[in-house]
C-alpha cells in the first residue's frame, strides 16, 4: 500500500509542471525514460509513482526552489524531482555527511 503526500494528486502541481520537473532527472542508459529516471543525487525514481512515499521504492516528489532571480517557485528551472526519501531529508533539514541525499541508489 502506498501512501501519497498531502498535496496529491495534482493539488498545487500542474500536469505540465510534474512534465518539467521529470525531464530534470537524470535518463538511465538502457531504461525507458518516460518510465525510470534518476534524480540529482542517484536514486532511482518510476513516473508513475508520483507522490507515493512511504511503501514506495521509486516514489518522486518535486522540490520547488525559489528563484532569486524572479522569486518564483512555479517555472520549470526551479522544480526539482527527488526521491520521496531525499525530498524529505532536504525539506526537513536534516544534514550529515551526505550533504543533501539521503539515498544515492535505491
Amino acid at each position: 500500500m502506498y501512501l501519497l503526500q498531502k498535496d496529491h494528486p495534482r493539488y498545487g502541481w500542474t500536469e505540465k509542471q510534474i512534465m518539467q520537473a521529470w525531464t530534470r532527472a537524470r535518463p538511465v542508459p538502457g531504461y525507458d525514460g518516460t518510465l525510470f529516471r534518476r534524480d540529482v543525487c542517484g536514486a532511482w525514481i518510476k513516473f508513475s509513482e508520483y507522490g507515493m512515499k512511504e511503501g514506495s521504492e521509486h516514489g518522486w516528489q518535486i522540490l520547488s526552489a525559489l528563484s532569486t532571480t524572479t522569486g518564483s517557485r512555479s517555472r520549470s528551472v526551479n522544480l526539482k524531482p527527488l526521491h520521496w526519501l531525499n525530498f524529505h531529508h532536504k525539506e526537513t533539514g536534516l544534514r550529515d555527511n551526505c550533504g543533501d541525499c539521503l539515498i544515492t541508489e535505491f
